[in-house]
């Protein structure tokens, strides 16, 4: 299938094993918001194996073809669903406290008498 063929290709690219969910498309979906059917691509290596599972006439839609709002919605659901919201703001803070010491040796920096290299260079 090719959730799990994307999966399995991440996964080996990433070096990192993980679970996946599918947000969109689901067959419900199809008939929800009206989506334009395609045909099954035979020249893909996966048609057969799709075939096989959901039938010949299987419907299928292009990903894009859900809406932006709708798949937003989905998207920022399951995050919210996984995110650790009070290690994340305690990240933030961090984040903000190292900027603020970066900004500060920098506005030092700025403030250290120059060396005139010309002087040195003669003595």
């Amino acid at each position: 299938m090719i959730e799990e063929d994307i999966h399995h290709r991440v996964e080996a690219a990433s070096g990192t094993e993980f679970t996946m969910e599918r947000l969109a498309i689901h067959a419900a979906d199809i008939k929800r918001f009206d989506l334009p059917p395609q045909r099954i691509n035979a020249t893909d290596s996966r048609s057969k194996s799709f075939r096989q599972r959901f039938g010949n006439n299987a419907p299928t839609v292009e990903l894009d073809a859900l809406p932006a709002a709708e798949l937003r919605r989905r998207i920022e659901e399951a995050v919210r669903g996984i995110v650790d919201f009070e290690l994340w703001d305690r990240q933030l803070a961090v984040q903000q406290a190292e900027l603020n010491c970066i900004l500060e040796f920098a506005e030092r920096m700025k403030h250290l008498p120059q060396m005139d290299l010309g002087r040195q260079a003669e003595a």
